[in-house]
């Protein structure tokens, strides 16, 4: 005779599924995708133009948080750290300009720096899950109520 054993119970039967969504790539997720790029890359686009707002640059400023956070917290594009690094002081040498002269100008070196920080931040994003991106937002956020991030500063009234 066959020996019966009990079936295991599982609290969440739904719970593969929820775990198979959170596997999706950033690269899958269509328009938020699309419409994330196009608002880091339209940011860009005004900055090299000479009409960038504290806006676009509140824009490019997280873009180079959210790739040091996932090349240095989730390995994705580690190996281009300093680079990282380096556009994020092009950032502040463009913010304490923008600050002085009520605009923010680039010079040829932030430009290509901060090229170069777009293509890493495209890349990663490539190879990046949906739960890995939910992660370093929640990282990101954390970090910005402890007052560890880059903070712009604030642009004179013409008097």
């Amino acid at each position: 005779m066959k020996k019966t054993t009990r079936r295991r119970w599982q609290k969440n039967p739904f719970a593969m599924h929820i775990a198979l969504q959170n596997v999706s790539m950033v690269k899958d997720a269509g328009a938020d995708n699309t419409r994330m790029r196009i608002v880091a890359h339209d940011a860009m686009d005004v900055l090299r133009r000479g009409s960038a707002t504290r806006g676009h640059m509140q824009v490019i400023v997280e873009v180079a948080n959210m790739a040091e956070t996932l090349a240095s917290l989730h390995g994705l594009g580690k190996d281009w750290l300093p680079e990282i690094h380096e556009a994020q002081e092009a950032i502040r040498a463009i913010a304490v300009r923008g600050a002085q002269l009520n605009r923010y100008v680039l010079c040829g070196p932030e430009l290509t720096s901060l090229n170069l920080l777009l293509e890493i931040h495209d890349a990663q994003l490539d190879a990046c899950s949906v739960q890995t991106l939910g992660k370093a937002v929640d990282y990101i956020r954390r970090r910005i109520a402890a007052n560890e991030v880059m903070v712009l500063p604030a642009i004179k009234e013409a008097a």
